[in-house]
């Protein structure tokens, strides 16, 4: 996913990092909420 990030210019590529880490939280609580379902 972070290959192509260093082609893009700045403005781009700040906006990427924010969809990155949106992404990694999104992630995060997908995988949280699946253990809640798998406990009970």
């Amino acid at each position: 996913l972070s290959m192509y990030k260093f082609c893009l210019p700045d403005r781009l590529r700040a906006e990427h990092d924010e969809a990155e880490l949106l992404m990694i939280e999104l992630i995060d609580r997908f995988y949280r909420l699946r253990q809640k379902i798998a406990v009970e």
